[in-house]
């Protein structure tokens, strides 16, 4: 498994080699489009493992260090965008379709989204949305449109600038500069480090919303913050995105977002935590009732390493467990996404019927069996149905789920397994 870990970092590194930036899938016409940038953070996961020596550590790090920092640059003058708040200028980062024609691999739905549109200009443009919300991992989602209750065909993903993207560009200025620690270059390693606590000043600036105790993505169109509430602007915590202002690791503030109406509101469904408090329509698939495994993990670890919230992260984390292992024992089978409403159930919507397998579900799994090994249970009961209303038993005796020899859960993998499949999750966004 360390071998495997390995060769995909490095297969990253040979991607951003080759065209700067890891392509949003290993094809051709997706040259033009990006992942969101997790590289650093796979990188961290490996060489912190108790298992890999410092000098195999430090030999990673020259290896991947050139591309990390040709990846930031492609994020800096490819993707970058001048945010205006309260008179000051901020440079933050927003996804981009880089095409003018339909999505390769969705050429008719997206030509079927513009028939109405007559304007070449608008109709390209159209095109370049829609690429650029499937460069976000989150197509679609009612977070791109002109309001969330606007038809899919005003979508404008160029014109919104995302928390998310901007804490994980946060995290991997922050890592970069202690990989530069690493190899002895401290003038490199001090400029990373201040670009990290310069981008977490100004997600707190642009994006933090006081009133509502939680962060909001930020709109150029508007010049302003987007109202509604997307599970991933949890990702400044997750990040760890301290600045110089605000310690959002601190107890207070974490415990002011704990108690917004936000994690209050998303956290109340039985089976998951949805990617949004919209109503999915027709053509999105990140919002109401879809639970999606990278955001769920997102949520929970980013309160789980403070020991003040680690009882309510780890009553997120069961809840979550409960609902992909019932839909296991219901068809032997993990999902991609799950619907908060229907313990167990599958979720729905978007442009291809629901995906099996799954890589993110499995490594997300893995990894808050690492974070709780010996605090997730499976209570005495009747046999779990898929599609409970509220949370229930799932058939299998009060045990750790680390004891518990189903096939479902029968892990004997080392613990660097489970770190780099939950980093390796959120890499492979949807397509």
């Amino acid at each position: 498994m360390t071998e495997t870990a390995r060769g995909m970092i490095l297969n990253f590194v040979h991607l951003i080699d080759l065209i700067g930036h890891i392509p949003n899938g290993n094809r051709v016409y997706y040259e033009k489009r990006s992942q969101p940038p997790f590289l650093a953070m796979m990188v961290d996961a490996y060489i912190k493992h108790p298992s890999m020596p410092a000098e195999d550590s430090r030999r990673l790090i020259l290896e991947c260090l050139p591309a990390l920092v040709k990846e930031h640059n492609f994020w800096m003058t490819e993707r970058a965008a001048v945010v205006t708040r309260d008179g000051k200028d901020y440079v933050l980062n927003l996804y981009k379709g880089g095409i003018t024609e339909p999505r390769p691999e969705s050429y008719r739905e997206d030509f079927e989204t513009a028939a109405n549109v007559t304007d070449d200009k608008q109709r390209e443009q159209l095109y370049a949305d829609l690429g650029a919300g499937a460069e976000s991992g989150w197509d679609f989602s009612s977070r791109w449109m002109d309001t969330a209750t606007s038809p899919f065909n005003s979508i404008r993903t160029e014109t919104i600038v995302p928390v998310d993207l901007n804490a994980i560009l946060c995290a991997q200025e922050r890592l970069i500069g202690e990989f530069y620690q690493t190899t002895g270059n401290s003038a490199e390693s001090d400029r990373f480090a201040n670009l990290a606590r310069q981008r977490a000043d100004a997600i707190q600036a642009v994006f933090w919303n006081e009133e509502k105790a939680m962060w909001r993505d930020f709109d150029l169109k508007r010049s302003g913050q987007r109202e509604e509430f997307y599970l991933s602007h949890i990702a400044p915590l997750f990040a760890r995105c301290r600045g110089s202002t605000v310690d959002i690791m601190s107890t207070s503030f974490m415990n002011k977002l704990l108690n917004s109406p936000d994690i209050v509101q998303v956290t109340s469904y039985p089976g998951g935590f949805p990617a949004s408090l919209t109503a999915a329509g027709p053509h999105t698939q990140w919002d109401l009732p879809n639970a999606w495994p990278p955001s769920q993990l997102m949520l929970i670890e980013g309160f789980a390493g403070n020991p003040e919230f680690r009882k309510t992260a780890l009553s997120w984390a069961q809840k979550w467990v409960t609902a992909v292992y019932t839909g296991f024992e219901a068809k032997n089978l993990f999902y991609e996404k799950y619907d908060v409403n229907k313990v167990g159930v599958y979720g729905g919507g978007g442009e291809y019927v629901v995906q099996d397998g799954f890589g993110w579900t499995n490594g997300g799994i893995l990894r808050l069996l690492q974070l709780f090994p010996t605090e997730l249970q499976q209570s005495e009961g009747e046999r779990p149905s898929a599609g409970k209303t509220a949370s229930g038993s799932s058939g299998l005796r009060s045990a750790p789920l680390l004891e518990l020899k189903n096939g479902a859960f029968q892990i004997q993998a080392s613990s660097l397994a489970l770190i780099f499949a939950a980093c390796a999750a959120f890499v492979f966004s949807l397509e």
